[in-house]
Order: structure tokens, then sequence, then C-alpha cells
């Protein structure tokens, strides 16, 4: 897919802006907040797991800002992979550990990013499934559940054949979105 559509317009830079936008509005924790979380995680509550994560999606946009200069993948590629930091960091996390959980999540996502950057050749980018990654997250945030190919179709702006071979293809995604 082009970076710029034929109808002259930026279908990656749209889903980019709507993310950060659905990541601005997401409320920011407590401490206090994110260690009850936390545990609650740790004793199996996945919708806990989830807020933490939600919650703590702006840190991964402004980590993968810094990797942006580096110019071989997306902006959008090193959000999903700090994304994937996060989750870590997340299933990971001791509240009572002495470490605050921004920091702690810092170092999974930091290195997430520089391991996706490390195995990735210059020059090599994957937009279209960056741009079905980033419309995955937005429909999970906003519908609180995985999305159907359908959903993810419409958000990401592409037709659904397109998304299901794409998810279905060897390379395509990671499991998450079927």
């Amino acid at each position: 897919m082009d970076p710029v559509g034929d109808d002259g317009h930026d279908p990656e830079g749209h889903l980019v802006q709507r993310y950060l936008d659905e990541v601005a509005r997401q409320p920011q924790l407590s401490d206090e907040d994110i260690a009850v979380l936390a545990r609650r995680c740790r004793a199996g509550d996945h919708a806990a797991g989830r807020a933490l994560v939600q919650a703590n999606l702006r840190l991964v946009v402004e980590i993968a800002q810094d990797f942006q200069a580096a110019g071989a993948i997306t902006l959008l590629d090193l959000v999903q992979e700090g994304n994937i930091g996060l989750m870590k960091a997340v299933d990971r996390y001791d509240p009572d550990g002495g470490v605050r959980f921004p920091s702690y999540a810092a170092r999974w996502i930091n290195q997430a990013i520089r391991d996706a950057l490390g195995g990735h050749p210059a020059g090599v980018s994957s937009s279209t499934e960056s741009d079905l990654q980033v419309a995955w997250d937005l429909l999970v945030a906003r519908l609180g559940r995985q999305p159907t190919l359908d959903e993810l179709a419409a958000e990401a702006r592409h037709p659904a054949i397109d998304v299901a071979d794409i998810l279905q293809s060897p390379q395509g995604g990671d499991g998450r979105h079927e």
C-alpha cells in the first residue's frame, strides 16, 4: 500500500493521529491505582491487566517517538513492538518490588523496540500490518473486546478480503487478530 492513497490522503497518518488521540484520552493512574490493578492482574484478573496496559499506552508512544529517528521502521511498528513490551511488563510487575511501574515498564518497552530494530532490515516497513495493529488496538480499547474481521477492516480502511489474507499469511500478525 502506498503511503498516500489514490485520493491524496494519508491513511497511515490518519490512523496514527486517531491512535494518538485515543491514547491521550486514557486516564493517568496514581501509583496506588497502579498497585491495586497490578495485584489484581497477578491474581488472574485480565480486565485489570487490560486497564493497566491502556492507562500506560502514552508511555509507549513517548518511547517509540524517541526511536523514530532510527528510520528503519514506522512509528506504528515501533508502537506495536512497544505495546508488546508493555504487556510483558504488566504480566511481570511486582507492585511490592520497590520500583514504580512506569520505570519498570519503560525497560520492557525499550527492550522490545530495540529487539525489533535489531531484527528489522533498514528500509523495510509493514505499514498495512501497522494499520491493522493500530485499528485493532483502537477497537479493543473502544469496544472492550476483540473486533470482528469486518470491524477491523472498516477501522483500518482496507477491504475485508485483504485483511483476512494478511491475517492468514505466515508473516501476518501474531495470532491476536484471529
